[in-house]
């Protein structure tokens, strides 16, 4: 196949499959929270869309020593039953790394509180356990960090996403786009400049 066609079926690909799209982002890290057994690590939280089909969550594994048994719990809030149950190691988990989950889109999920924890079902020392971060105030207001199912005052350093099929992916990303570059000069002038450059290239090696 050559490369024209694997780019074209690539692109074709892209657009049949459509995309996860961050919607949530909380990204400050200011204190550790360890996992152990007995002593989950979670956060509730509010999804702004539907289909919400993935959660990232900041996460080190020291030395990549940790492979124990890990459990993901999704749940709406004051529900018992899980949403979302995603078994898999420490082994999977890097160091400094943003852990992805990633589930079925949930159609209804826009408006809806959600609380997800991550459990190891064996016990660690302390230097192997899975090091989490969190805010140390509520920066994030629709929801709080958890430990052992207890509220602290901070929140889990985590991020949503939603899922989008690929007509509405693609007008989302053209209307986000378009919205930016007229609001955004530097990035207007950047961007313009790119493409100048880019058909400058195109014209000269056309020549050749």
């Amino acid at each position: 196949m050559r490369h024209k066609d694997k780019l074209a079926l690539l692109i074709i690909l892209i657009f049949l499959t459509g995309c996860s799209r961050l919607e949530t982002v909380q990204e400050v890290r200011e204190e550790k929270l360890l996992l152990n057994k007995d002593k989950p690590v979670g956060q509730s939280f509010v999804a702004k869309n539907n289909s919400l089909n993935m959660i990232k969550v900041w996460v080190n594994n020291p030395n990549l020593s940790n492979n124990l048994p890990l459990v993901f719990h999704l749940k709406r809030e004051g529900e018992k039953d899980d949403l979302v149950k995603i078994e898999f190691s420490g082994s999977n988990v890097g160091a400094f790394y943003w852990l992805p989950l990633k589930f079925p889109p949930i159609p209804d999920s826009a408006g809806e509180t959600f609380y997800f924890f991550i459990e190891q079902l064996v016990a660690s020392e302390r230097e192997k356990s899975l090091e989490f971060s969190q805010s140390t105030e509520d920066v994030y207001m629709d929801g709080d960090a958890f430990l052992n199912h207890q509220p602290l005052k901070g929140d889990l350093t985590f991020r949503s996403y939603y899922w989008l099929p690929p007509q509405r992916f693609w007008l989302v990303s053209l209307q986000e786009f378009w919205q930016r570059f007229l609001s955004d000069l530097p990035f207007a002038i950047f961007y313009l400049s790119s493409i100048l450059v880019l058909l400058v290239l195109i014209v000269k090696f056309s020549l050749r």
